[in-house]
């Protein structure tokens, strides 16, 4: 892959005032109070580390059903009886056939199937940043980015739906908000919402102040910018390189670990680690950014640990180990992590996650990633609980149930106002 973010050379310069004002922003609550909407209790995003996954958030392209079928099988087959499953489908004919085919693996699930009538990506982490009242309280509005110019048909329609859904309940209502941020360049624990330093430039701010504030009401405490003094990013969306695991510690990706797996086990057979790829990557200067992230997580207080990680440098792909999705349940630290079908670093992987304690779970996102994702991208975690917690007791009916956006009345006039709603936020640097 060629990096909109590093590969490229995208640069751009931010002073130092802006930065502590981004640090400092989770505690400056009132001119952004304003965005949000009959919100009057406390929230924040959704830690990536701990509590209890209570809900995940799935979107189905039937195009894709052959190189998404090995990733819901493993991610099903893994999921805790509790949690619950929303998918969200284009059409009707695609939301049955989701149902025809892994029913089996939803049974005692509470699961929605959704058709929201419109031809939608495969991202469902990208267009919405979940957040609750703190201290695992009730859901809280959620955070939709608004669309880049640039933005595809399918991108706009996930933002479109996610509207829809707030406004018809099956979600919490959107902030009313006109940031950019896609929600595979936040990442958070306990002390920090992490975010990828390329949001200043995504952003085009005309007020870095006003960006300042509504950051940090939609964080709910304090944000670290991460990327270096220039603003440089080793990649677009953080969430490829950056994995907090708890309130101390902080994974980064690590090219030049994969490449002394490789070299330490392959003994020559490519076969173990795809030789193209090790003969495309660029992984000098990428090494250096991580690098330089990994240093600003020693600074601010965390200890440091590597990943293997392969960067393509001629394609929109990477092999990342750190787009996982935690869930900390009964004592047990599970991890949702992905791989790639090649052996030795898969394993490596793994057996890195074990030494801290994890019960691995692996997902096969070996024929899907080269899109550009992998289990993070895929799955959305829209609801946390405590630790303890347990869903299973309080629920009576665990089913798969069919809703029919299109086919319910006034879903023209949802659609109409949902979409208007988008347009009044408008991008700063859009004109819809």
């Amino acid at each position: 892959m060629t990096s909109k973010c590093l590969f490229m050379g995208k640069r751009f310069a931010y002073s130092l005032a802006f930065v502590c004002l981004l640090v400092l922003a989770g505690g400056v609550q009132a001119r952004g109070q304003s965005i949000l909407e009959g919100e009057t209790e406390s929230s924040e995003i959704i830690s990536d580390s701990s509590g209890a996954i209570a809900e995940i958030m799935l979107q189905y392209d039937p195009d894709l059903a052959d190189e998404l079928w090995p990733f819901y099988r493993d991610l099903l087959a893994g999921l805790a009886r509790d949690i619950r499953v929303l998918v969200i489908c284009p059409s009707e004919l695609a939301a049955l056939e989701f149902i025809k085919t892994w029913k089996p693996l939803l049974e005692g699930h509470e699961v929605q199937i959704i058709n929201a009538g419109l031809p939608i990506s495969i991202w469902a982490r990208d267009r919405y940043v979940s957040r609750q009242c703190v201290g695992f309280g009730k859901r809280s509005l959620g955070f939709v980015p608004v669309g880049e110019s640039g933005y595809e048909e399918e991108k706009y329609n996930d933002l479109l739906i996610l509207e829809m859904l707030g406004q018809s309940r099956v979600m919490p209502l959107v902030l009313d908000s006109s940031l950019q941020i896609e929600g595979g360049n936040v990442v958070s624990n306990g002390r920090h919402v992490f975010v990828g330093a390329n949001v200043i430039d995504e952003n085009g701010v005309a007020s870095e102040e006003e960006l300042a504030d509504e950051l940090g009401v939609i964080a709910g405490r304090e944000i670290l910018l991460v990327g270096d003094r220039h603003g440089e990013v080793p990649w677009c969306h953080i969430d490829m390189y950056l994995t907090p695991i708890g309130d101390n510690t902080i994974l980064v990706a690590s090219p030049r670990m994969a490449e002394m797996i490789r070299l330490g086990h392959c003994d020559g057979d490519m076969d173990c680690v795809d030789k193209t790829w090790f003969e495309s990557c660029s992984t000098d200067s990428f090494q250096q950014c991580l690098d330089d992230v990994a240093k600003q997580m020693q600074r601010n207080g965390y200890q440091v640990l590597r990943l293997p990680a392969v960067v393509n440098a001629s394609e929109y792909a990477m092999v990342t180990y750190n787009n996982v999705i935690v869930d900390y349940r009964g004592g047990v630290r599970t991890v949702y992590m992905p791989t790639y079908g090649f052996p030795v670093l898969d394993s490596m992987a793994a057996a890195i996650y074990r030494s801290l304690g994890f019960e691995v779970k692996t997902v096969d996102v070996s024929q899907i990633y080269l899109r550009g994702g992998a289990v993070r991208c895929l799955t959305n975690v829209t609801e946390r609980h405590e630790v303890g917690f347990s869903r299973l007791s309080q629920t009576k009916h665990r089913a798969v149930q069919f809703r029919d956006l299109p086919g319910s009345t006034g879903y023209g006039t949802l659609l109409e106002r949902s979409d208007k709603r988008l347009m009044r936020r408008g991008h700063r640097r859009c004109s819809w």
